[in-house]
């Protein structure tokens, strides 16, 4: 899925975290860069997620 296809802020962010969670790893994984290739802004990310491990939570339900 290209997370950039979503309509969603938090669908971009999501599909964004599962594509780099599966390919590097959650440790080697960062909210800057789940951010800065989902295309949205950090204050967007905060909107939706308390933090990286919420963002996991809906990761492994996906």
């Amino acid at each position: 899925m290209n997370p950039m296809l979503s309509d969603s802020p938090r669908d971009r962010i999501i599909a964004t975290a599962l594509k780099l969670f599966y390919s590097q790893g959650y440790l080697a994984t960062g909210i800057n860069q789940v951010i800065a290739e989902a295309g949205v802004a950090k204050a967007t990310f905060y909107h939706h997620f308390r933090s990286k491990e919420e963002l996991c939570v809906e990761y492994l339900q996906a």
